[in-house]
């Protein structure tokens, strides 16, 4: 069972960048396409299953997830991800900053990739 999800959790790993890109794109065209509910709902599912399924391979295998604390990190970099894009798309009322915090996302986006592929806490 381990290897099905496995693959789902690396798809919906990648839907979530896709995710990222998106919601910069739309806030730079300040599209009203990013406030509407099923798109919302759309981006959280894709979140939370990834986090959720991540959650489940962890659990199948605590000796790896254990090993060096690499998964420490990605939790809690998955944890400032939801933050910052979180704020970037409810909270700040500036463009600019609405843009910056999203972008922030992007970047701990890439350091969990760069953490999934290396499986160590400081991959580069």
């Amino acid at each position: 069972m381990y290897e099905p999800i496995k693959i789902v959790h690396a798809l919906f790993g990648s839907l979530v960048g896709l995710a990222i890109v998106s919601r910069l794109l739309l806030l730079a065209t300040n599209a009203p396409l990013l406030n509407r509910k099923p798109l919302v709902l759309t981006f959280m599912g894709i979140d939370v299953a990834t986090f959720l399924l991540g959650v489940a391979l962890a659990l199948q295998l605590p000796e790896l997830a254990n090993a060096n604390g690499w998964l420490h990190a990605k939790v809690v970099a998955w944890l400032a991800l939801f933050g910052s894009v979180f704020y970037g798309i409810k909270v700040a009322q500036v463009k600019s900053r609405r843009i910056l915090w999203v972008s922030i996302g992007l970047m701990i986006y890439l350091y969990i990739m760069a953490l999934a592929h290396s499986k160590q806490p400081w991959p580069f």
